[in-house]
């Protein structure tokens, strides 16, 4: 190999290291960020959408979204929670079904806002 080339390569296996090094950097520092963050008061949580099961109740993942914006709203963060998803060709109503589940879990109908239309994020 010339000398030139191989002058190159050592050249660009540090410049892929150094990027590397700054993109772990950045990505630390904006974790570390959200995490020290606390949250600030609004005016809404919202909740978007996820699979509802046969039946009618809410999957896993959905339950756990509700369960942080509940968690949110029984600390004060907002006064609503809005609910966000589409009705599924077998007439699941995503919104309705979190609402209810809301509803379950203490928060006043007044205090929720249904979206039947959030079909896509």
């Amino acid at each position: 190999m010339r000398p030139a080339l191989r002058t190159r390569g050592l050249t660009m296996r540090w410049v892929v290291r150094l990027g590397a090094a700054l993109a772990a950097i950045y990505l630390v520092a904006v974790a570390g960020a959200g995490l020290l963050a606390t949250p600030a008061p609004a005016n809404l949580i919202v909740v978007l959408g996820n699979e509802v099961l046969p039946g009618g109740t809410a999957s896993p993942r959905l339950r756990a979204r509700l369960d942080a914006a509940l968690a949110a709203w029984r600390a004060g963060s907002a006064p609503r929670v809005m609910v966000s998803g589409g009705v599924a060709p077998d007439g699941q109503d995503e919104a309705a079904v979190m609402a209810a589940y809301l509803q379950a879990n203490g928060v006043p109908a007044a205090a929720i806002v249904q979206d039947p239309h959030g079909v896509d994020t």
